[in-house]
């Protein structure tokens, strides 16, 4: 990586200028003298120790601007991870323990950069957090933010990618003047000799795509991105605790308070902590906006330098085989915005079926997917000049929209713009076709329906457990209704007023609140799980915040819990037959791996987290004593993470499996510009048709290849030979849910004639 400019940057450099006596005066007087010898000859210069202060305050720079302190899930930011990054990157000789202590003498004597902490009020509900902040004003800081965020990390490249290869025991590819792994993995030394041509093949034709900057989107981006503001996000201010009277521990058998004193207390403090909850959800949301403001600032900027330049992404795979471009701001598989900001380089005049797809596409990113594709295109074509602002990606819309413009304008005009079609809930339709759940592909848009006209339908299995969940609310509050009205039982009133609210919430966004439930129902997904996802998509509706609390949430998981049952049968037993098998194969300690049908070798394995080693440091001048737990992995496997990750894991390797065959096909049709998101897949529009020919195919190519008999034949390899293991296997039942497997071959043919399995 170029540190140059690091080193030109006056206002870091003069930073580092000034600590450098309070590092040396630690190094040579401070630390503890068992390390003092190897920081003294570690640090043997001054210039040794300005470079590496200044470095690590660029990369500060950077984590700190774009990691505010909470991420868009509600997770912490703590310095462990900013630590790892540092050592991995700057300190590379030192141990963690040592890199820790070195960063915290510097932000300790630094103008720019603080140690801050978040969380524990005292109710032992939330831990307390530490994490790294930095005060440079923002326009200053994100200028430095991007030439950290270029000098140590990936970025795109201004010429084609070198392919990726593995000859003499050694893997090359990506970067020419840096080496990155092909597969990012837990697994320490990848054989990449087990893994086939298609593999790299895939990769190799995925990273070729060009791409430029869209000057014209990523102008009016700029124009339209404001800083989030925290009162448009966090709708009261923090609780207070006082009433909940902490300091009294209610178990305390010697406590002499009155029922109804301890009763009170109850109260509050069960208010307390709901108001609590929402309080940190909202301040996340704020906290997950202004991260993405920051992101997009940084994407700007880095996409500013690559105006009137082609572009290429290198690519690199993930453990299950899913595909990613390795570098993270600026790329294919961003935001709305950042996909926005890039188009392919080589444009083609629209044929035909290209002309209508651009229609049809259009109408789609405004929010009218779901239409049938002639309205869809006739749609799309009374768009032109519509508003972008309120379409359900709006920059994407805008792109796609200015380009068609052009068209209109010039009819020889060759557009750049791609096409991307999704999956109809990707991993239910795999676990429903590789078990043979007809009902399950039929639900999933897998095997075409059609209405009492002959007409082919689109199947929404989203909508479907959203109705079904409102009949669920009306026979429950029927039956409270029932006891208020014949029994007199007054004390559900309030059950019927929150089944109410959630009936409402159902009738009017029952199909994104149902959808992620229905995405991870056969993913190990919980309902303690799926009622943390629900409580979110309930905080993002405009309802009375009493209602807003976990308990509600719950109660709403349990009944889309049970809509769910019965609907998806045949991912249930998938799930069901995968996990028996991991919990059998992990009793040996031993990792699980399972080769696709193309020759991707995936390693699946969690290992236990070691025995966290705590370090201390007292900072100079100071009484103050700060400390950190080093984490690590231990060498043991857990069981209960890998039987959680099991079923996700083998659906992703099936998905990216499809999308690794439909990229050859793709190359071997000479279509040059191509891009990828998983269960995802674009190209230019002219291709389309093309595309999604190759797609069906495929995906019943791969279920011919009788996925879970070529998986279960691998798995009982990995066995121990030991008769109480082999024993337990024989009781095991492949999960088919048909007993004619060719059935579900006869009905998959009708598939190539399926409107909706990816639009």
């Amino acid at each position: 990586m170029d540190r140059t400019k690091i080193l030109k940057n006056e206002l870091l450099i003069h930073e580092a200028s000034n600590i450098i006596p309070h590092v040396k005066n630690w190094i040579y007087n401070g630390c503890a003298r068992k390390y003092r010898t190897l920081l003294k000859t570690y640090f043997n210069d001054d210039e040794i120790i300005k470079t590496k202060i200044t470095e690590i305050l660029f990369l500060l720079s950077y984590l700190t601007n774009i990691d505010s302190h909470s991420g868009g899930n509600g997770s912490i930011k703590t310095r462990h991870k900013h630590i790892n990054l540092i050592q991995n990157k700057i300190l590379t000789e030192l141990s963690f323990e040592h890199t820790w202590r070195f960063v915290e003498i510097i932000v300790d004597a630094s103008q720019y950069f603080c140690l801050n902490e978040s969380g524990d009020d005292n109710s032992g509900t939330y831990k307390r957090q530490v994490f790294y902040s930095c005060n440079i004003p923002n326009d200053i800081l994100n200028d430095i933010s991007v030439q950290s965020y270029k000098s140590f990390f990936p970025s795109p490249l201004t010429e084609q990618p070198v392919d990726w290869k593995y000859e003499n025991n050694t893997i090359s590819g990506g970067y020419q003047h840096i080496q990155y792994e092909m597969i990012r993995s837990h697994v320490r030394d990848i054989d990449y000799s087990l893994y086939s041509k298609n593999v790299f093949d895939s990769i190799n034709y995925i990273q070729s795509t060009a791409w430029c900057i869209n000057e014209s989107v990523l102008m009016r981006i700029e124009q339209d991105l404001v800083e989030p503001r925290y009162n448009d996000f966090v709708k009261f201010n923090k609780p207070d605790n006082k009433s909940c009277k902490l300091e009294i521990d209610l178990n305390d058998s010697s406590l002499k308070i009155s029922e109804s004193e301890r009763a009170k207390i109850k109260d509050n403090r069960k208010i307390y902590l709901q108001s609590l909850e929402l309080y940190k959800a909202y301040y996340n949301q704020y906290e997950s906006a202004l991260s993405n403001y920051r992101t997009h600032k940084l994407a700007i900027k880095l996409a500013k330098k690559y105006i009137d330049k082609t572009i290429y992404f290198p690519h690199s795979y993930d453990s299950r085989g899913r595909i990613y471009p390795i570098p993270s701001i600026l790329s294919p598989q961003g935001t709305d915005a950042i996909k926005a900001m890039l188009e392919y380089a080589q444009g083609e005049q629209l044929t035909k079926n290209g002309e209508n797809w651009c229609w049809a596409y259009l109408a789609s990113l405004y929010g009218d997917d779901k239409l049938p594709f002639t309205h869809r295109v006739q749609r799309g074509k009374e768009m032109l000049n519509t508003s972008y602002k309120q379409a359900d990606k709006p920059y994407q819309f805008l792109s796609h929209q200015i380009e068609m413009q052009n068209f209109i304008n010039d009819s020889n005009y060759k557009i750049k713009t791609r096409i991307h079609l999704d999956a109809c809930n990707s991993g239910s339709q795999f676990t429903s076709a590789i078990t043979g759940d007809i009902a399950g592909c039929e639900a999933t848009n897998v095997i075409p329906t059609f209405d009492k006209n002959g007409n082919q339908k689109r199947e929404d299995i989203y909508i479907r457990i959203a109705e079904t969940s409102i009949d669920l609310i009306d026979d429950e509050l029927n039956e409270l209704k029932f006891k208020m009205n014949m029994k007199n039982e007054f004390q559900h009133e309030d059950k019927i007023e929150k089944l109410e609210i959630l009936m409402k919430l159902l009738e009017t966004n029952g199909r994104s609140i149902c959808k992620t439930p229905v995405m991870i129902s056969n993913y190990g997904g919980t309902t303690i799980g799926m009622s943390d996802l629900i409580w979110k998509s309930i905080i993002q509706n405009n309802i009375d915040t009493h209602w807003i609390t976990k308990e509600s949430a719950l109660h709403l998981s349990r009944i889309i819990g049970e809509a769910i049952y019965g609907e998806l049968n045949g991912g249930k037993a998938f799930e069901k037959y995968i996990q028996e098998m991991n919990s059998i194969l992990t009793k040996s300690n031993k990792a699980i791996s399972w080769k696709t049908s193309d020759g991707f070798m995936v390693n699946h394995v969690k290992y236990k987290e070691a025995s966290k080693k705590q370090i201390t440091l007292k900072l100079p001048n100071s009484e103050k004593q700060i400390n950190i737990f080093q984490k690590d992995r231990s060498s043991i496997i857990d069981s209960k993470k890998m039987r959680r990750a099991i079923s996700p894991n083998f659906i992703h390797s099936l998905d990216a499996d499809l999308l690794r065959r439909v990229a050859l096909r793709l190359r071997n049709n000479n279509i040059k510009s191509s891009d990828w998101i998983h269960d995802s897949f674009g190209c230019h529009p002219n291709h389309v048709d093309k595309m999604l020919v190759i797609i069906k195919k495929e995906f019943i190519a791969l279920i011919k290849t009788n996925p879970i008999e070529f998986l279960h034949e691998q798995l009982i390899s990995q066995l121990d030979d030991s008769t109480a293991q082999v024993k337990k296997i024989d009781k095991i039942k492949l999960p088919y849910q048909n007993d004619n497997k060719n059935t579900i071959e006869i009905k998959l043919d009708l598939m190539k004639k399926n409107e909706y399995f990816f639009s």
